[in-house]
């Protein structure tokens, strides 16, 4: 493990840890395994689309909207989650939702990222451009294609089922999406409301994808609802990567199988401090997780929603949680294994990795 990060110092409060650290985590090569393509849409790029495409919206002033549309403070899953029902005015034709995956990857290029697992549901964002999922799909293939040619960045998209739409839909929804396998999408997940919409519904539609090993399947579960979620993610859906996982710890016998099957947690401390997920950061499992064995990995989550960005999420981790720079660089390398691509893509950004820290650390 090397040795400090240069430009930190322990001795620093934590308001001047977590500046000085978000300037040094700016410069650090990253990886977010974790971020929802709608929730990273910058607001100035939302506007000029709405405007441009003459959208109806509930408000003339982007003051007002820009407010409806992110989140401070503490609330809950259901508050943070209203957002994107603005968001998902934007979503008007094809030619839309593949501009907007070009802007978000390319504003995450920028943002030093270099590797990103970007998912969306295909289905929520066809319905408001009135076009099939599968025209969705291959949109926002096509726009992370073009993105991929003139940034410095890898990207995989994961397709995701929102649990409001039933299991009946979800399963005609999931075999578009399968169609997709290897063809730009690499993964599947599960989202939306935890608590009405149990994990364990859905296992008839993702059983199967885990026997076929065509999708990386990721999980939201342990975000609002129990651990028991967690462990229904894994036993009954086949994850391998668990959104969130916040609340695994509730139960020994679900974190002990979290980490006897190696399953990776995707955390967002800041995202699941302000859904209340955790009381706060001084309780967040992260560090705990991380130094009982759980692989786990810092990730963004909705940072335009969140205000944030992923440099703020290792900074956090560190000033506000406790986590040690080398902690921090041990998730990266976590991330790497856990990504959903190519053995000889994560041999790169190990490589990348091993290069950056060799000169960064002293």
């Amino acid at each position: 493990m090397p040795g400090p990060i240069l430009g930190y110092s322990s001795a620093m409060d934590a308001d001047d840890s977590l500046e000085a650290l978000h300037g040094v985590y700016q410069r650090w090569p990253k990886i977010d395994l974790h971020r929802h393509l709608p929730g990273a849409i910058p607001f100035d790029t939302w506007w000029r689309i709405v405007r441009e495409k003459g959208v109806t919206l509930p408000s003339d002033d982007p003051a007002e909207l820009r407010r409806r549309m992110s989140i401070s403070g503490k609330h809950d899953l259901k508050t943070f989650l209203k957002c994107f029902d603005l968001v998902d005015l934007v979503y008007v034709d094809a030619e839309t939702i593949e501009q907007l995956t070009y802007e978000v990857i390319a504003d995450a290029a920028r943002d030093g990222l270099i590797y990103l697992e970007l998912r969306y549901s295909p289905t929520r964002m066809a319905a408001s451009a009135g076009i099939s999922t599968a025209a969705a799909l291959e949109a926002t293939i096509a726009g992370r294609d073009r993105a991929l040619a003139g940034h410095d960045i890898t990207v995989e998209l994961i397709a995701g089922l929102s649990r409001e739409m039933g299991v009946e839909r979800c399963t005609a929804e999931a075999k578009v999406i399968a169609g997709y396998a290897g063809r730009g999408i690499a993964g599947i997940d599960l989202l939306g409301n935890e608590i009405d919409y149990p994990a364990s519904w859905y296992a008839p539609i993702f059983r199967p994808l885990a026997e076929e090993g065509i999708l990386g399947i990721t999980i939201h579960a342990g975000e609002s609802s129990s651990a028991q979620s967690v462990a229904d993610a894994i036993l009954e859906l086949g994850a391998t990567r668990i959104g969130h996982g916040v609340r695994a710890e509730e139960d020994p016998a679900v974190l002990a199988l979290v980490r006897e099957r190696g399953v990776t947690l995707e955390m967002c401390p800041t995202s699941n401090v302000q859904t209340q997920a955790t009381a706060d950061y001084d309780t967040h499992p992260l560090p705990r997780y991380h130094r009982d064995g759980i692989r786990v990995t810092i990730n963004s989550d909705d940072p335009s929603i969140s205000q944030i960005d992923l440099a703020h999420e290792y900074a956090t981790a560190t000033a506000l949680m406790g986590m040690s720079p080398a902690e921090v660089q041990a998730t990266l390398y976590t991330a790497v294994e856990a990504a959903f691509t190519a053995e000889e893509t994560k041999e790169r950004l190990r490589a990348h990795l091993d290069q950056f820290f060799a000169t960064e650390t002293a």
